[in-house]
Formats: structure tokens, C-alpha cells, sequence
């Protein structure tokens, strides 16, 4: 009698947890979206995203056409700015760079739904018609994208001349709200081959479904601006960190500038056991401070204003009435000129020994 009790409450456990899972399975499975994939047809693809200054995170991936190796870029938005965490954090100032990604993506309709990818129930199948359409999810391009060999040759380039490394690879886009939640997620594919040569239409699709979906980039743009110039959407994204910033380091130019201030001086450094920097020598010499003649800015004359000499006995002395006429003009212009052309080429954390 106890046997066939604990047998009862054994199988009575055991179709309890089976019923857990089941809920647990249909609850949380990918799923078709409720309209059906031909409803969608001239309507927008990105229903709940029409917002932008809801976004908070910007995620692009790709594979890497000259390397295949995987590619990412972030932009976090900290109050009114975007930063590249990549990149210690540094601001990403060109806003223009980021409404061209992002003002197609609110406007896009789906034209046309592609057939072929509704209820197939062959997924090799199905793998390959999204890798012809371009589709294939970059993060699963390890086991899900063929990179074809570096050696340059007829099969191996694409229309633009380019190495196709990673084909059939989807360039994806991912956005987040100020909560956390997912605004866009989507797979950008290949050129539909009948767009025209003045419309990016492509093909695009979620990455949890296999619908595939065809719309237009470029909406009613070129209308609009009365021009059949356009740079596909592709092309607007750029894996570069720097080109999200402004790469201009003091923002400056001749015209701003009324009084330069320049210091002589000399110092020496050398690496110790700990493998960090000493300084050893200083020398300084002077300090001249001159002003641009800012009534007739076109001839860039300047005067010295200030001249101080540093002393053997560890003093600064400035020299009295300094002739305004001992400012050297060309070198003064050269150096101004130079430091409105400094651009960043790099951003890097100082090293701890260089900021102690």
C-alpha cells in the first residue's frame, strides 16, 4: 500500500513539473508577431520606436569586411551628449553622424514581405535564403557565416570592389530607452536587386523571427531635397571611434586668439627600478607673453607685451619697457597655426607614471 502511494505521488510530482515546463516553454518561446508578416505591408516596420530622445544606448555590429574578424561600436547618452565607451568615455559630438543613422529607422515601411521565409520548417534552408539575403546575425558568425579568403579574385569581390570576408552577414542594429528597453533591434541586409540606383531598398529582419522583409532606406528623401545623391545606410555607420567625434583638439583659430604666452623652458625624465618616471633636470629660461595686433588682424603683427627671465638664483625677473618690435611675426603665425590644426588621432588613459 505505501508502494503505491509514493508511485502515486511520484507520477502526480512528475506531471507537475512537466506542466511547469510546458508553461515555462509556451510562455517565453520566440514568437510570430500577432499581425500577420503581409499585413505589415505599407505600414512602419519600427512601430513602437518615434521617439529619439528616448534612446539612451546605441549598439552597431557587424563582421569586419577586411579582417572578418566581429566589430562593435557603443554610444551611451550621459544627459544631452553621447559618449564612446569604448574609448575612455570621450564625448561622440558629431550629432549629425547620429540622426543619419537614426532618422531613416523611425520613417521605414515595409514594401513587401518575402515569401519564402513564412513557415518554413527547414532551417538549413532557411539559414541559407538568409544568408542570400544578407541576413545572417553577426554575433552567431562563428558558426553561422562563412569568411572567405583573403586572397583577392574575381568570386571573392563584391560590387564595390571590397574583399567579401564575411558573407551573408547582416550589419545589426540595436537601441535602448532611458529604461533599459529594447527600442530597435534589427538585422540590415543586402540591396534588394531590383532597387533602383536612386533607393536603398534592402533587406531587413528581426532577429528572433525569420520573416524577411524588403524597405527603403531613403523614404522620401531624395524627393524632398530634389537630388538622386544618397550614401546607403551601411555606409553612414562608420566602426571608427574618432569619426563620432570632433577630431579638432583646441577648437581655435588665429582669429581667436589676442595674447600668446610662451615658456622656455627644458626638463628631463628617467625610469626607475619600479619601472616609473623621475624627473631629473629642469631648466627654465623665460616667459614672453605677446599680443596680436587685432585692428589690422589681415597682416598678423605681433608686439611683445611681457618678458620675464628666469634667474641663477632660482628667481623670475622681468625685464622692464622689452622692445614690442623683437616679436618674431613668421614664427609666432607658424605656431598659431599649428596649434589650430591639431587634430586627435588617438584617446588613450595616461599612464599612471606620467600622472603621478
Amino acid at each position: 500500500m505505501k508502494n503505491e502511494t509514493r508511485e502515486v505521488w511520484k507520477s502526480a510530482l512528475i506531471g507537475a513539473i512537466t506542466l511547469a515546463a510546458l508553461i515555462c516553454w509556451l510562455k517565453f518561446q520566440p514568437r510570430l508577431p500577432d499581425v500577420k508578416p503581409k499585413e505589415k505591408v505599407g505600414t512602419k516596420l519600427l512601430e513602437s520606436f518615434d521617439d529619439p530622445g528616448q534612446m539612451s544606448r546605441v549598439e552597431f555590429t557587424r563582421i569586419d569586411p577586411s579582417s572578418g574578424e566581429l566589430q562593435q561600436l557603443v554610444l551611451v547618452r550621459d544627459g544631452d551628449i553621447w559618449r564612446l565607451p569604448g574609448i575612455m568615455n570621450f564625448p561622440a559630438e558629431n550629432a549629425e553622424q547620429v540622426a543619419k543613422v537614426v532618422a531613416p529607422l523611425i520613417q521605414l515601411l515595409v514594401l513587401d514581405v518575402v515569401d519564402e521565409t513564412i513557415g518554413s520548417s527547414d532551417s538549413a534552408k532557411m539559414d541559407q535564403f538568409h544568408r542570400e539575403c544578407g541576413l545572417l546575425n553577426p554575433a552567431n558568425f562563428d558558426s553561422g557565416i562563412e569568411v572567405a579568403s583573403k586572397s583577392k579574385n574575381e568570386d571573392s569581390n563584391n560590387e564595390f570592389g571590397e574583399i567579401d570576408l564575411a558573407r551573408g552577414s547582416a550589419l545589426a542594429v540595436k537601441i535602448e530607452g532611458v529604461g533599459g528597453e529594447t527600442l530597435v533591434d534589427l538585422l540590415i541586409g543586402s540591396r534588394v536587386p531590383e532597387s533602383s540606383a536612386t533607393r536603398d531598398n534592402r533587406f531587413v529582419r528581426f532577429p528572433n523571427e525569420d520573416v524577411v522583409y524588403t524597405v527603403d532606406f531613403l523614404g522620401d528623401s531624395t524627393q524632398e531635397q530634389g537630388t538622386t545623391e544618397f550614401s546607403e545606410f551601411p555606409q553612414r555607420i562608420s566602426f571608427d571611434p574618432l569619426d563620432w567625434i570632433d577630431a579638432d583638439l583646441l577648437r581655435i583659430s588665429r582669429w581667436d586668439i589676442l595674447y600668446l604666452t610662451t615658456r622656455d623652458y627644458s626638463f628631463s625624465l628617467a625610469r626607475t627600478e619600479d619601472s616609473e618616471f623621475q624627473q631629473e633636470h629642469v631648466q627654465q629660461k623665460g616667459v614672453a607673453v605677446f599680443k596680436q595686433n587685432v585692428e589690422n588682424s589681415l597682416s598678423r603683427m605681433w608686439s611683445l607685451k611681457r618678458l620675464l627671465l628666469f634667474s641663477p638664483d632660482s628667481s623670475w625677473k622681468e625685464v622692464e619697457n622689452p622692445d614690442p618690435e623683437t616679436a618674431q611675426n613668421e614664427a609666432l603665425n607658424d605656431l598659431v597655426d599649428a596649434l589650430g590644426a591639431l587634430k586627435i588621432t588617438d584617446v588613450r588613459k595616461k599612464p599612471d607614471s606620467l600622472s603621478n
